[in-house]
């Protein structure tokens, strides 16, 4: 996740794989595989999650729920649930 609203895979020896998926509309803060490593979901100074599958493509719309910035997120060990964390001073629970 960057600062110019970015992802972005990279091998394990630094170079990048494929385009920046773009799709939040401020600073990526957070970000994090699926345990079956096909789906990634991200959090953003835009208030908003994203669901993304690993080729970088969205997967629907941005999830919305926090009053201020996402800065953690994690799947759970099924993969069917997501929580994240924000300056709002909020924990959400996210159903895919």
């Amino acid at each position: 996740g960057s600062s110019d609203n970015t992802l972005r895979l990279w091998t394990r020896q630094g170079e990048p794989i494929g385009e920046p998926w773009r799709g939040h509309q401020n600073s990526v803060s957070a970000v994090a595989f699926s345990p079956d490593g096909e789906t990634i979901v991200s959090g953003s100074v835009d208030n908003t999650l994203r669901l993304w599958t690993r080729q970088g493509e969205p997967i629907g719309e941005p999830w919305r729920g926090h009053q201020n910035s996402v800065y953690a997120v994690a799947f759970s060990p099924d993969g069917e649930t997501i929580v994240s964390g924000s300056e709002d001073n909020t924990l959400r629970l996210w159903t895919r």
